[in-house]
């Protein structure tokens, strides 16, 4: 499995000149970990998705008294700042989804847990206007070395949510993978990839 994990990270981060790091024997991973998201205005990321290339800029930070405010906004082409992506609230207990697009959210949905400890379980229920609910699960899963830009180690977190939307019900799976000090590297719906990193530019301090 760690073999698979790691042609995988080569593949969405697009090294393709650099070959991944031998993998590393389960019993000297460690279980528990810190994830810093970065926090510096000006970080890009850009993503490969079933609907072409996303550019994803760190566009502001505020202070806040239980964490940092970061947004996420999306560049167009000649660089120009458009909406909103997300707004994620970063702390020591993990990183939490804010808001995103128009959606604001009251409760705010876990992304990460942190310290990161593996096999560890969150809920990450949200509700909408009466017409949606999302009630589901994650799970912080696998642990494995990886050398992306600013970054050392990934984790698998999985998330399994059920979403009713006007009285019908459906259940989803996700798998994401985050890097400390890159944030979010991966995304799967299903088996099928829809965000894979390209590039990570960090911020000038």
């Amino acid at each position: 499995m760690p073999r698979i994990f790691a042609l995988c990270v080569s593949v969405l981060l697009g090294m393709a000149l650099a070959a991944p790091a031998a993998p590393v024997p389960k019993h000297v991973m460690p279980k528990t970990l810190p994830f810093n998201h970065p926090t510096t205005v000006g970080t890009e990321w850009v993503y490969k998705t079933p609907r072409g290339t996303v550019t994803l800029v760190l566009a502001k930070v505020e202070e806040k008294t239980d964490g940092k405010l970061v947004t996420l906004s999306f560049l167009n082409e000649e660089g120009e700042q458009r909406s909103t992506f997300q707004r994620l609230l970063l702390n020591h207990n993990g990183w939490f989804l804010v808001e995103e697009g128009s959606a604001v959210y009251d409760l705010p949905r876990c992304l990460l847990k942190l310290p990161h400890v593996e096999g560890q379980t969150w809920e990450m229920d949200r509700f909408g206007d009466g017409q949606l609910a999302v009630t589901g699960r994650a799970q912080a899963a696998t642990v494995i070395p990886v050398k992306p830009p600013g970054a050392q180690i990934k984790a698998e977190i999985r998330w399994k949510y059920s979403v009713t939307s006007r009285g019908e019900s459906s259940t989803h799976e996700k798998t994401c993978w985050y890097a400390d000090g890159v944030g979010l590297v991966e995304m799967q719906d299903g088996l099928t990839k829809i965000w894979t990193l390209k590039s990570f530019t960090p911020g000038k301090e």
